[in-house]
């Protein structure tokens, strides 16, 4: 906050970052309970015969439905960005950039939803603390991100952009490398059927006494 003030020295800035900020940071809860719902089946299929290969394919159809959610609520944000303008809603009309920040925070943290999948896979196999190591080495990377962002031009969506990447690629890794290069098995169901309309809604039924524990 103080390195924040010191090189815009601006007030109104300081409290944009901080609402986008928490803009961001809400917008992980956007998964409704999935998280832990896929926890509690990846526990559940471990006493299961064919552990292995039930999981693969319960990977396989969540990742479709955890795309999917991504995907549609981005497209919904641009679309109440575009309606709504968040700079108007919020009080940050002066600000020119706040709009394309808000974009960026919440439309990147958004992104990163899909790799809430693989850490649960990593949780319930016992392998959490790999996966808390991976993003914990994104945050630092976004601190230093940031400094350097705010020093150099002290632009929000300069800001954004540096908390934001580092946080996309190490989502990217978790969810689409090294998740397969710990759990070989996952490979096997790479061709495994879509799964269907009814099946999906069920996991968000089943999911909803999570969202709200």
């Amino acid at each position: 906050v103080r390195l924040f003030r010191a090189n815009t020295g601006d007030l109104v800035a300081l409290a944009a970052w901080l609402a986008l900020y928490a803009a961001g940071n809400l917008t992980l809860t956007a998964d409704a309970g999935l998280h832990s719902r896929v926890i509690n089946r990846c526990l559940a299929l471990k006493s299961c015969t064919d552990a292995d290969g039930r999981t693969a394919h319960y990977f396989a159809a969540m990742q479709r439905v955890y795309v999917a959610l991504s995907a549609l609520l981005i497209a919904l944000l641009l679309a109440g960005v575009v309606l709504l303008r968040p700079s108007r809603v919020l009080g940050f009309g002066g600000i020119a950039d706040f709009d394309v920040s808000f974009v960026i925070m919440a439309g990147g943290m958004l992104l990163v939803l899909p790799s809430n999948l693989a850490s649960g896979l990593y949780r319930a196999r016992g392998l959490y603390g790999r996966a808390a190591w991976i993003q914990s080495g994104a945050m630092l990377t976004c601190q230093v991100a940031q400094v350097v962002a705010i020093v150099a031009s002290g632009s929000l969506t300069m800001i954004s952009l540096a908390f934001i990447v580092p946080q996309v690629l190490a989502a990217f890794y978790l969810q689409a490398v090294d998740v397969r290069r710990m759990f070989p098995f996952l490979a096997e169901a790479r061709r495994a059927a879509r799964p269907s309309w009814r099946w999906s809604f069920g996991q968000f039924r089943r999911a909803f006494p999570f969202a709200v524990a």
